[in-house]
């Protein structure tokens, strides 16, 4: 969990000097409804990626579930992102163009971080998966390991 705790001050960090940085641009461009829009977009893409992290960090305890997991990740960030951003267009909280240029850079902006997240928590459940498949009594396919590859660390036929 400290990891999520990690990641979720690191989407919040970021999301504020986006929206710093963003909002000179935006006010020019689209006055201050932009702002609102802009408001609105880092919000939407902030809770999207806090909420598409939790797939990932609930596979920890399953390391066969990562795939999966990096799945309904990407599926439930988009659907908050697309489900959020249309509610707050069509409602009329923030005109939809200005709305939806924030939320793509937002998006944009976010995925980088939960990419690396994610792939920190992989990397903690490959790690795992050799654990698992050092322990006596485990078979090569439940562990996930790659037993017809050849060692590369051996001499091999022909060297």
């Amino acid at each position: 969990m400290d990891a999520y705790r990690r990641f979720a001050l690191k989407v919040l960090a970021l999301a504020f000097v986006f929206a710093l940085v963003v909002s000179w641009p935006m006010a020019r461009w689209a006055g201050t409804e932009g702002i609102f829009a802009l408001i609105y977009a880092t919000a939407i893409a902030t809770l999207a990626s806090l909420l598409g992290a939790v797939p990932l960090v609930r596979s920890a305890q399953r390391p066969q579930m990562a795939t999966v997991a990096a799945l309904q990740a990407m599926m439930l960030r988009l659907a908050v992102v697309v489900t959020l951003g249309a509610l707050v267009a069509l409602a009329g909280l923030a005109p939809a163009l200005p709305l939806v240029v924030a939320l793509a850079l937002a998006y944009v902006v976010l995925l980088a971080l939960e990419t690396r997240f994610a792939l920190e928590i992989t990397g903690a459940l490959e790690a795992s998966r050799r654990a698992l498949a050092a322990q006596p009594g485990t078979t090569e396919a439940t562990s996930g390991s790659k037993g017809s590859q050849p060692n590369r660390d051996l001499p091999q036929e022909g060297d």
